[in-house]
């Protein structure tokens, strides 16, 4: 396997466009629109499709860095230590602020277990399982690689893309598939010179979400939730924008910038801060309030300002939180991680 490398800000600086894409489908997703214009539906409408993008670009990128990698128990200590960092301090702040915003207690002590955040829950057992066998990925032949994959795409998108079809599918194992795809192209995709292919197709597939996501509005005459429940993250041409862009990213060629990278590096915390189910609730029915000005022609100015000002504000909180943990808490951690690493090398040496 490849000895670990220096992270190259092309693949970071897909992380900052995956969650400015997270953080404008939360926008349309979880604030309560009554729209009266049409169009202005439909571009909200575009906009939220981003989301589903991100997600599953998110973890492609993860199989694309780690498929020639150990994976290592310590990764997912750091993650579980941001995830409940954030759970209770956002607990805390709303207790003395106003305690209508938050469930029980229970949730924000055991965030992973309790699904606070099912992308975080859902990326725990998913790198859990793939720690038994992602060595074995790096070894498997290309062929029976590919058809394995192929497979899995047809019954978990192709035929799952079409209404009430659910072929096993669940998000552990299209997290699992993500991974996959993700590792091949890192071993089998040769880098190409028009990079902009990559992202000529992936913007026509995106269109063609979004004309489907039109017709399925004309013919079911539903609301939002035709975005959320019928253009699911598995669907096929979601999954082919969010593949193209990994690849447009991927062939990128952006040397080593610090800052690119320090503002990736936050991208899990901004993540973790505004879609915390207590932080979510206040922040688009309470604070923004978007849907007050549903009709105005300032909505998508707003709506603008709205996503930079929670992607900035949570970058700076994530920047005080890693010098407060990573700085300040140092020795401890550090304690844990050595505790983690022994184990870790225990477990390798059973398996």
């Amino acid at each position: 396997m490849e000895k670990f490398k220096p992270k190259e800000s092309n693949l970071e600086l897909l992380r900052i466009v995956n969650m400015l894409l997270i953080i404008t489908h939360h926008l349309a997703v979880h604030t309560p629109f009554v729209f009266e214009n049409i169009h202005i539906k439909y571009i909200v409408y575009f906009l939220s499709l981003g989301g589903k993008i991100g997600v599953n670009s998110f973890v492609l990128l993860t199989g694309y860095l780690l498929v020639d990698k150990k994976l290592k128990i310590k990764n997912l200590f750091r993650i579980w230590v941001d995830v409940l960092f954030y759970s209770i301090t956002i607990w805390g702040f709303f207790y003395f602020y106003d305690k209508s915003y938050i469930p029980e207690i229970k949730f924000f002590i055991f965030p992973i277990t309790y699904y606070l955040y099912w992308f975080v829950t859902t990326y725990f057992i998913m790198y859990i399982i793939l720690y038994f066998f992602n060595f074995q990925l790096y070894d498997v032949e290309r062929k029976r690689y590919l058809k394995f994959i192929i497979i899995l795409v047809i019954l978990w998108s192709v035929l799952s893309s079409f209404p009430y079809v659910n072929l096993g599918y669940s998000n552990v194992l299209w997290f699992i598939l993500l991974y996959l795809i993700g590792g091949y192209i890192k071993l089998y995709v040769n880098k190409i010179k028009n990079k902009y292919l990559y992202l000529f197709v992936g913007m026509i597939s995106y269109f063609i979400i979004f004309i489907r996501t039109i017709i399925n509005h004309s013919v079911l005459e539903s609301d939002k939730y035709v975005i959320t429940h019928y253009i699911e993250m598995n669907d096929f041409f979601i999954l082919l924008v969010s593949i193209f862009l990994l690849l447009f990213f991927s062939n990128l060629n952006i040397k080593y910038n610090k800052y690119i990278n320090m503002v990736s590096s936050t991208t899990l915390g901004i993540y973790l801060i505004h879609d915390n189910p207590s932080m979510r609730t206040f922040l688009w029915t309470s604070y923004f309030r978007l849907f007050e000005i549903t009709g105005s022609k300032y909505l998508i100015l707003n709506s603008i300002k709205a996503i930079f000002i929670i992607f900035f504000v949570c970058i700076i909180i994530d920047l005080i939180r890693k010098f407060i943990i990573e700085v300040l808490l140092k020795k401890k951690i550090n304690q844990f991680y050595e505790i983690l690493v022994f184990l870790n090398d225990k477990v390798n040496k059973f398996l």
